[in-house]
């Protein structure tokens, strides 16, 4: 008796006899999707075909197709909202810097014109009465002083008791002046946090001096008064003492003093 090989397919209808081949038939199956089959009389190639995939299966390769374009796009969205944000930023700073350079401009400006005036006067009053000349220099002095002068004022003080800090609102309604110092010149000791170097004030700006109270004291307890020193920018300057009471400030006078040189 002759041995066969019988070949089955997986069909709808369940598992059927597909082909029978005798033993003198070969047959070679690989996995790149192809059957070859040797018969004596010729060589027969079929191509196969994997199973249809199941609706769970679609449905997962679609998911992943779909969640990898969603990926793309929130990465996308991410770099956009990122650079859009450096954008911001960086006009924001152009603002910032063009308005400075602004303010810088004016004040040279005022500056530039207030010179011109007292080097006007200078050469008008050479030759003349000395007394006059003297008085029409001191009279241009005083306008100076007048027109870039500040006039600082206190916006209030605050404290916090758990800390034991102090502070003090400085504030301008004058022209830019440039706060060179302060120090306490009456009552409890304060230690204030002092700065590096002149800080500017601005017309219509304020600043904060702040500093902690020595000696075990509620800062609701503390009176001081403090002084300040300070130029504007025609280098005319300044001393302004502001008193502190429980958290409540009080400008008690303000000094007009000699120009730097």
């Amino acid at each position: 008796m002759q041995d066969q090989i019988v070949v089955l397919k997986n069909t709808k209808q369940g598992i059927q006899v597909d082909t029978v081949y005798s033993s003198n038939d070969t047959l070679f199956i690989d996995f790149n999707g192809k059957t070859t089959l040797e018969i004596p009389e010729k060589r027969l190639e079929v191509s196969t075909f994997p199973p249809e995939k199941s609706d769970l299966e679609i449905f997962v390769s679609w998911a992943s197709i779909i969640g990898g374009i969603a990926g793309f796009i929130a990465v996308a969205i991410a770099l956009y909202k990122l650079f859009q944000k450096d954008k911001d930023k960086q006009e924001q700073l152009n603002k910032m810097t063009g308005l400075v350079g602004a303010l810088e401009a004016q004040n040279e400006l005022i500056k530039e014109g207030n010179d011109n005036m007292r080097n006007y006067l200078i050469e008008m009053t050479k030759g003349s009465n000395n007394d006059l000349s003297d008085r029409l220099i001191e009279l241009e002095e005083q306008r100076l002083r007048l027109v870039t002068k500040p006039a600082i004022w206190s916006n209030g003080g605050g404290y916090k008791g758990y800390e034991g800090s102090v502070n003090i609102s400085v504030d301008n309604r004058g022209e830019i002046c440039f706060i060179d110092d302060f120090e306490i010149v009456e009552g409890d000791e304060i230690d204030l946090n002092k700065w590096s170097r002149p800080v500017p004030l601005e017309k219509n700006g304020h600043v904060r001096i702040t500093g902690d109270v020595i000696g075990g004291k509620h800062p609701k307890e503390v009176r001081f008064k403090i002084r300040l020193d300070y130029h504007d920018q025609e280098n005319y300057r300044y001393q302004t003492i502001i008193e502190w009471v429980g958290g409540i400030t009080n400008v008690l006078e303000t000094i007009d003093l000699p120009k730097n040189d």
